[in-house]
């Protein structure tokens, strides 16, 4: 048989029970905020306004909640979590992308300052200067 643990054992399991409840209602604010902030900041690797900003967000989204909730349907995750776990690594795809980008642009810009430095009407204009 079963001994009560009396009102010390409850107001433990009340304490449990309510830091359980507060611990959830914690993560559920953070999906929801990551859930906010994440498709706008993939969306801003790759904008150039404002309005471009919010419509590729609106629609990233649209797309990565159906597609975790889709993945969820026939694979038993957690909804909230696979979403944001999914918006992450598209995220940190993304800004790969913009890196990779982002150092081809800068390498063809420093040729192309190097190659108007050492064109030859400019070697001649400055030794005529030095002269």
């Amino acid at each position: 048989m079963t001994k009560s643990r009396g009102v010390r054992g409850a107001a433990g399991g009340c304490a449990v029970a309510s830091l359980v409840y507060l611990l959830a209602r914690g993560l559920l604010m953070l999906l929801v905020s990551a859930l906010m902030v994440i498709p706008v900041a993939i969306a801003q690797l790759g904008a150039r306004s404002f309005r471009s900003t919010m419509g590729i967000a609106m629609a990233l989204g649209v797309i990565i909640c159906t597609c975790g909730l889709s993945l969820t349907y026939f694979v038993d995750l957690s909804p909230g979590a696979t979403i944001v776990v999914g918006a992450i690594g598209l995220y940190a795809i993304g800004f790969t992308i913009r890196a990779i980008v982002d150092r081809i642009r800068r390498v063809r810009r420093l040729r192309a300052a190097r190659g108007h430095n050492q064109h030859p009407e400019r070697e001649h204009l400055a030794h005529a200067d030095a002269s």
